[in-house]
């Protein structure tokens, strides 16, 4: 999408819940200037024997031409037999030309 004399906008929301003994809550923001948009969502979700957890994060500069993306995933389980973890973090870099 291509949005053209844009000065500033601006959208976040929020949601939580509790499900039989679990709970889960996510966030996202957007924010778009002239100069520069970022967008960034998160999501948490625990249990008994679980959580998980994931941030998203995305910043484009048109002024410099550089996009910038960091995601980061973390997971615990418990079980009888331990604990598991994973753990998954991303970062790109893109440099791009604009006319």
């Amino acid at each position: 999408m291509i949005i053209k004399d844009l000065d500033f906008a601006q959208k976040s929301t929020h949601k939580n819940g509790i499900f039989g003994g679990a709970s889960a809550s996510a966030n996202t923001l957007t924010f778009a200037s002239k100069d520069l948009a970022l967008a960034a969502a998160d999501a948490d979700a625990r249990g008994k024997s679980v959580s998980v957890n994931t941030r998203t994060n995305t910043r484009i500069n048109p002024k410099f031409g550089i996009s910038t993306t960091r995601a980061r995933a973390d997971a615990i389980a418990i079980t009888r037999g331990g604990t598991s973890r994973a753990v998954s973090d991303s970062r790109s870099r893109f440099s791009y030309y604009s006319s």
